[in-house]
């Protein structure tokens, strides 16, 4: 079996090389320019865009994506040339939702702050933070990764509230949380905390009118960059409707990721991210919270096992 294998990283090196497939590795993201035409299967990252001008050319039997998130593949172009999709649905639920609090927690008790501060002088004025009990901690997707944010937040005692287009009565009862509407999350939570899928109805979920109903509210992003509207969000900082964010994803970010020094001039084309990363309530990690040791050890083992088993629960709805 021929495997094209894209967005290929050093340390995926080892395991793919000793694999029993054929395959042929790409540092690139996939794109019309360095497709091979032979390939049976053709697995990648997040950051490939597997359109259907790519996918008219390459016709695969199978895409295999290296991630949950399967946004970037063109799903409709799949279906219709009888090509099968996968992703690795579970490897990162842990990971994720502990960058979310590492992101909160950094927010909370101004951690960069306070390392840069006692790197000049051993004094804590002016990094007084806020504690996290009794705090009301809203949640916008319940799923894995949600459901161990929220389990997360009970260990610190915090008051989970929680909206979830297919709410889970079981699990409502079982970690001790309410389910609520969307409007009733944005004015009643403390914090909330992304992780819904991007989807068209979850692209800007959170825009103007969303911001307007908050009041000194963090915002947690550890999904995808363009479930909130970053304009919006810039404007809801500046009217203190939002207090402070956390982001591990950016709209635009596969842009963001050819900027090797935040030159002025560079930043110009991306001017709303880089007023985000540059601002004291702003923090933002290069999407990174999928990656621990243990969550990528997962995607290659569910991988392999999508390219040699093509398991059902693996296999993405269209």
């Amino acid at each position: 079996m021929k495997v094209g294998w894209y967005d290929f990283q050093e340390w995926e090196r080892e395991e793919v090389e000793q694999c029993e497939f054929d395959v042929e590795t790409y540092s690139e993201s996939l794109s019309k320019h360095n497709f091979g035409k032979d390939h049976d299967v053709i697995t990648v990252f997040a950051s490939s865009k597997v359109d259907r001008e790519v996918l008219d050319e390459v016709r695969p039997d199978v895409v295999c994506t290296r991630s949950t998130g399967f946004d970037h593949i063109d799903l409709e172009a799949c279906e219709e040339l009888g090509i099968e999709v996968y992703n690795v649905p579970h490897y990162g639920s842990n990971a994720v939702a502990e960058q979310a609090f590492a992101l909160l927690l950094a927010l909370s008790r101004k951690i960069p702050s306070a390392v840069k501060r006692t790197q000049q002088e051993f004094s804590h004025e002016g990094l007084e933070g806020f504690e996290l009990d009794g705090k009301k901690f809203g949640v916008i997707g319940t799923g894995d990764i949600g459901r161990k944010a929220i389990k997360m937040a009970k260990g610190f005692e915090m008051d989970v509230i929680a909206c979830d287009p297919y709410g889970d009565d079981e699990l409502e009862e079982e970690l001790r949380f309410m389910y609520v509407s969307m409007s009733d999350l944005l004015r009643q939570s403390d914090i909330i905390s992304l992780h819904v899928p991007l989807t068209s109805s979850t692209r800007h979920l959170l825009d103007a009118p969303e911001f307007d109903q908050m009041e000194n509210t963090v915002i947690i992003n550890t999904a995808r960059g363009e479930i909130i509207n970053s304009e919006a969000l810039l404007e809801a900082l500046e009217k203190g409707k939002v207090k402070a964010a956390g982001l591990d994803v950016l709209e635009a970010e596969d842009k963001m990721e050819k900027i090797k020094q935040a030159h002025e001039d560079t930043c110009q084309e991306y001017d709303i991210n880089c007023k985000l990363i540059n601002r004291d309530d702003v923090f933002v990690t290069p999407h990174n919270a999928f990656n621990t040791i243990e969550a990528k050890q997962r995607i290659l083992e569910t991988t392999f096992r999508n390219i040699r088993e093509r398991p059902e629960e693996n296999r993405v709805n269209m």
